[in-house]
């Protein structure tokens, strides 16, 4: 098995991404239940960073409980079952929001997934490995919906090039929208994409937002996640 932070290659040129591409994506589940039946509800994304831990943002499991949470780790395409490498379902056991960063939650699973080709934590970047990354062709992976208007989710995992920005080039884009001229992103932000047209929509929450190490093919550091 290759290390942490490998992925099977892609088509560079298409939106959507192809099987095993991104082995490290999350959808996060929730059961709701009712006097009839018991539903299954897409909430959003995460990331796989150990075989029991799922990292994603503090609004996604805001007013849930463990006992409705469950995580799907390998899953492609939501209509194509008929496929070698099914995924991989785990209840979570504990919620874990940070006391100083509450946009952060960590879901510690009940039992660790099994590393399969299509099943492996992604890397974190420490100390000066972010500066070894290609920060210009930084990718966001999910399911979300393609319009802010409604919540028409993607069956297939679908990809985005979204290159990180300076503060100072975020601030000005900011700056020129209806947030009005002295609008100054939070340092403790990261800031990506600024492209028209193309951005994380509705569903998105919590999905990596991942760069390539720069010479290393296909291996992949989480520097972000949609908040």
């Amino acid at each position: 098995m290759q290390p942490r932070g490998f992925g099977t290659p892609g088509n560079a040129s298409s939106k959507l991404s192809t099987f095993g591409e991104f082995p490290w994506m999350i959808a996060i589940l929730e059961r709701d239940f009712n006097p009839v039946d018991v539903f299954t509800i897409y909430v959003g994304g995460g990331s796989l960073i150990a075989p029991t831990v799922v990292l994603t943002t503090a609004r996604i499991a805001e007013n849930k409980t463990t006992d409705v949470l469950f995580v799907r780790a390998g899953e492609y395409d939501h209509t194509n079952r008929q496929i070698q490498h099914p995924y991989q379902e785990r209840r979570v056991k504990q919620i874990i929001t940070h006391e100083h960063y509450d946009t952060d939650t960590l879901l510690i699973l009940d039992t660790p997934l099994s590393g399969e080709v299509h099943i492996r934590p992604i890397c974190l970047p420490i100390f000066n490995e972010f500066e070894l990354l290609d920060k210009s062709q930084c990718i966001v992976t999910g399911w979300g919906s393609v319009t802010f208007r409604q919540f028409d989710y993607q069956m297939r995992l679908k990809k985005l090039v979204m290159p990180v920005l300076l503060q100072s080039e975020c601030n000005a884009k900011f700056q020129k929208t209806r947030l009005g001229p002295r609008y100054q992103l939070d340092q403790s932000l990261l800031c990506a994409g600024g492209q028209r047209n193309v951005d994380a929509c509705l569903g998105d929450g919590g999905s990596p937002l991942i760069c390539p190490v720069s010479g290393s093919k296909n291996r992949y550091f989480q520097v972000g996640m949609v908040a």
